[in-house]
């Protein structure tokens, strides 16, 4: 319980300090701008988030499957970087509540 009020706070802060400047519908218009590069090359784009992320790209491949959009995956990752957080606990949160957005 301790770890998941952690990464939501760690969340949240990016957030706030993220999307002032950032704005929510520019947040959405991001992740469907990533959307789109990815269908154009799904390959590259799995290649990029492994070499982005340090993440083994047969893990990036896992977590594809188990998240809805290439958006979601390049979040889950960006959010676990941020809040140093491993990528698992990210997913798990995000399956657990993502009819809320981002």
């Amino acid at each position: 319980m301790k770890k998941r009020i952690c990464l939501l706070g760690a969340v949240g802060l990016f957030l706030a300090l993220s999307l002032p400047a950032f704005g929510a519908s520019d947040l959405d218009g991001f992740i469907k701008n990533v959307n789109v590069q990815a269908q154009a090359d799904l390959g590259a784009f799995k290649v990029k988030l492994s070499t982005q992320f340090g993440v083994p790209l047969p893990k990036v491949e896992a977590l594809m499957v188990s998240v809805a959009t290439p958006g979601d995956a390049y979040m889950c990752l960006r959010v676990g970087q941020v809040a140093s957080r491993p990528v698992d606990l990210v997913v798990k949160e995000y399956q657990t509540h993502k009819g809320k957005g981002w």
